[in-house]
């Protein structure tokens, strides 16, 4: 199971695809997104790479990991209701049910969506639907507003917002779920599941035989309760997947590494502080108002507050948070109780000097990279996924390109991605990744787990290029290609513009000297 698990890890195959359609959605004039394990959004600023990268966080967290709401390899059971009186169904229903029970009796198919009975499947199709509610207050909530309709666009035409999640498998959609935002009608919701196999033939007969033991046929009253249970356990399966999304704001699964991270690390403690004391009646009351955090960096701020070193397991994780603090930072980041005992203290002890440097008198570079060393080691799991904002920020361009064997080797782990950036050293540094992973593409060791050498699969990253257009921007993916990367254009057009322009003021300069 554990090598099956990491040739899943390395062929990028462990999660469902995710493609993500967008009109009229704040910045963001029209474009779409295919999520990869190392999803890439560059671009100039104010163009929507941060409304795209919290909608991707909101939805996450909604949808619990967007994971496929029908399974084909869990059999579980989690008080799917059971349908064990015909007292509860209408006429039509009870010819539908039994019509369905006399095709789980002759087991001659794979049991498929479109064979349920209308008034089970629409329960589920229901559940998905009234995500909507939870998103709502999520995206009021992460984009810090007070009305949705402040994330319409404001050149929208329709003066309508629409947000397109479709989730994949094997070329062909899985479930798809439409979200509507417009003044008349607030936010709504239109859901798709295709005609899946819940449960292949084989697998099915193969679980009816368990339900034939003394055991289990001696509890069943009816002669073709076994057909029942059988539905019930079908059922749980999907009840189960999609009762997750159910888990509202509570999915930590997902976490959001904010830009300005060195300023957060520095003033974290006090920012937390300041909030506690206003909290107190006596001050509240003399209030106006209490100012918020969106919910990516009031999330980031509470982890941070209750953070603790994980005291077992992922070493695979602690071993990239190492890798990152000796090849980068030159130092370690350790945690420790603050003096009041109620927040925790983040301490920079470099490698060269027997020092210990509180993070608010360290580099911006150590304190920018310090979230990520320590949610490496105490947050993190190995089916996380993960949003940083411009990982790049104050670091030296030669550190750029070292972090991105540090995000290499988180995808390499299990972890997926989503990172802003403008930097022109970490794509660089990227593309060669991918140029590695193109050589190993016939190589039996795919499983060398060196971190000295690290690779991307082709099929692993996605760089998205975001264009500011006159009425707002555009979304379109870079390919990668063996010559060039994965660099927009533009990078190349700035350097060929500054170039010029220095062979110019050259050219006048040695003109003016040999006057």
């Amino acid at each position: 199971m554990k090598n099956k698990q990491r040739k899943d890890r390395e062929s990028g195959q462990s999660t469902p695809n995710v493609k993500i359609d967008l009109s009229d959605f704040g910045p963001i004039l029209n474009g779409s997104v295919e999520l990869r394990p190392l999803t890439i959004f560059v671009g100039p600023s104010n163009a929507g790479k941060t409304y795209l990268a919290t909608l991707i966080y909101s939805l996450h967290r909604i949808l619990s990991g967007f994971r496929r709401p029908i399974g084909n390899t869990w059999i579980s059971d989690y008080g799917f209701p059971r349908l064990s009186s015909e007292q509860m169904l209408s006429e039509s229903d009870r010819e539908q049910f039994w019509e369905f029970v006399e095709v789980l009796a002759k087991q001659e198919q794979d049991i498929k969506w479109s064979h349920l009975p209308t008034f089970i499947s629409q329960v589920f199709t229901d559940q998905l639907t009234d995500n909507s509610l939870g998103l709502e207050y999520e995206l009021l909530r992460c984009f810090d507003l007070t009305e949705l309709t402040q994330l319409i666009c404001s050149s929208s035409e329709l003066n309508e917002a629409k947000i397109s999640v479709d989730i994949q498998a094997h070329n062909r959609s899985h479930w798809t779920i439409d979200f509507n935002i417009s003044p008349d009608d607030g936010l709504s919701t239109c859901v798709k599941i295709d005609d899946l196999i819940l449960i292949p033939r084989e697998k099915f007969m193969l679980h009816s035989v368990i339900w034939q033991l003394p055991e289990i046929r001696n509890h069943i009253d009816h002669p073709m309760m076994r057909n029942l249970r059988m539905l019930g356990l079908i059922m749980d399966d999907f009840a189960y997947a999609m009762n997750k999304g159910q888990r509202r704001f509570k999915d930590h699964s997902i976490h959001y590494l904010p830009a300005a991270r060195s300023g957060i690390m520095q003033s974290y403690r006090i920012i937390a502080s300041s909030l506690v004391s206003r909290s107190t009646g006596s001050v509240v009351d003399n209030l106006e108002e209490i100012p918020t955090f969106a919910g990516p960096l009031a999330d980031f701020m509470e982890r941070l507050l209750l953070f603790n070193h994980r005291t077992e397991g992922h070493g695979i994780l602690q071993e990239i948070a190492d890798l990152l603090e000796q090849e980068t930072l030159g130092g370690k980041i350790i945690r420790r109780s603050g003096v009041s005992k109620v927040y925790p203290e983040f301490i920079y002890q470099p490698s060269h000097i027997e020092s210990d440097i509180r993070l608010s008198r360290s580099s911006s570079m150590v304190s920018e990279l310090a979230p990520i060393v320590l949610f490496l080691r105490g947050v993190f799991s190995l089916d996380s996924t993960v949003v940083i904002e411009e990982p790049e920020a104050h670091l030296h361009p030669a550190a750029q390109a070292r972090l991105a064997y540090t995000l290499a080797r988180m995808v390499r782990a299990g972890l997926k991605l989503v990172v802003t950036t403008h930097s022109d050293w970490l794509l660089k540094a990227i593309s060669n990744l991918i140029r590695e992973g193109l050589l190993r593409t016939h190589d039996n060791n795919i499983e060398d787990k060196k971190p000295q050498r690290t690779f991307l699969r082709r099929n692993e990253v996605g760089v998205w290029l975001f264009r500011n257009l006159d009425t707002g921007s555009s979304i379109e993916e870079i390919p990668f290609n063996t010559s060039d990367g994965v660099e927009p254009i533009e990078y190349e057009e700035v350097e060929e513009e500054l170039y010029n322009e220095a062979a110019k003021l050259q050219n006048e300069i040695a003109e003016e000297q040999s006057e």
